[in-house]
């Protein structure tokens, strides 16, 4: 696969135009199947390199034949959800059968304002939302990341997020829905054997629910977003090493760059969160770890795909970054040429050309 390729995916990154062909597709093997468990975990991570298979684009998506014939009018159908707490969640379905698309785009678009959402915390209407997808065979992308954007803030606007809290309960439910596809898969990488941690249902959900609830078309928000939730689960003592970051980015992400970029210019991870007077140490190390996968991943690629999204990369670090090292994880001019062979050289030809990596 030649250099030109690779470069659109470059270009889209740089002008975050919505393109979406000639993306970087991203194909891991993990480590040599032939090696036991305990060295497996032992030995330093080398992912395989892009096959550039031209895949289609989130391939598990597929349109939902939502009835879009009838716009719903909010004059007076949200109204009415609003006022629905006495209802039934059967009598909401019956209510909001065949416009569902509908009733998700108007809970999305009042975010903004608050005017609707205030029916997202009803909970007859979440039964009723998670009945009526439940009999969804598979969603679009863009009502994927709806619903997660809905039960996202839903969750965030919880001051009770406990078990004791049956919105949250039901916010869990749907998003387990929307995302099923996705979280089968997450769920699987526990068959692998790649640590003593085991991904439970509820975390795979939260893992899930984070890298799709974005309406960022460059992805790093979702990137950054989903870093942030991995690094949450260290409050639980739950650290993944680094080939299960890498087999979770395999799931969730078909293209590098904006990984590399989402990861590496993501700072605020390293911040004390609401309530804490400093950041506890499992959550650095838990962050050291991602910033392992993501150049672990870099690193296995070919130089001229290396190349293309390290230029892109030093863009934007002085575009976005203010050039401050600060602002960013880790530096690459200071990584272990033993660890990170085709990285490391990529980073001095740049840097000997006048272009220098941070």
């Amino acid at each position: 696969m030649g250099t030109d390729y690779w470069k659109q995916d470059v270009d889209h990154f740089r002008s975050e135009s919505d393109q979406d062909t000639g993306r970087e597709r991203i194909i891991f093997n993990g480590i040599d199947s032939s090696l036991d468990r305990e060295n497996r975990l032992n030995q330093k991570v080398r992912p395989v390199p892009f096959q550039g298979i031209n895949f289609p684009e989130r391939e598990f998506y597929e349109k939902v034949s939502f009835d879009q014939s009838e716009t719903v009018n909010p004059n007076w159908l949200m109204p009415i959800l609003m006022n629905s707490a006495n209802k039934s969640p059967q009598e909401i379905e019956t209510l909001i059968d065949g416009h569902l698309y509908n009733v998700i785009n108007n809970l999305v678009i009042s975010c903004t304002d608050v005017d609707y959402f205030p029916v997202f915390k009803i909970p007859s209407v979440l039964i009723a939302i998670r009945m009526m997808l439940s009999k969804i065979n598979e969603f679009d992308s863009e009502t994927i990341i709806n619903v997660n954007h809905l039960v996202r803030k839903g969750i965030i606007e919880q001051e009770d997020k406990s078990d004791n809290n049956p919105l949250m309960d039901l916010y869990r439910g749907i998003a387990v829905e929307i995302n099923r596809d996705k979280i089968k898969q997450v769920l699987g990488i526990n068959m692998r054997g790649h640590s003593q941690y085991e991904i439970t249902p509820r975390a795979a959900m939260y893992i899930c629910m984070s890298r799709y609830s974005a309406f960022d078309r460059s992805y790093i928000t979702n990137v950054m977003r989903l870093n942030s939730t991995l690094a949450s689960f260290s409050n639980s003592n739950l650290i993944f090493n680094e080939q299960i970051l890498i087999d979770i980015y395999e799931i969730l992400f078909d293209v590098l760059t904006p990984l590399v970029l989402g990861t590496m210019f993501d700072t605020d991870i390293y911040k004390p969160g609401v309530g804490e007077d400093e950041v506890p140490e499992a959550r650095i190390e838990s962050a050291s770890l991602q910033v392992n996968a993501v150049l672990s991943i870099l690193d296995a690629q070919t130089i001229p795909v290396i190349e293309n999204i390290l230029v892109t990369y030093n863009d934007r670090f002085y575009a976005q970054r203010a050039g401050d090292i600060n602002n960013i994880r880790a530096s690459m001019r200071s990584l272990s040429p033993a660890d990170y062979p085709n990285l490391s050289k990529v980073v001095d030809s740049l840097c000997q050309r006048g272009c220098f990596i941070p």
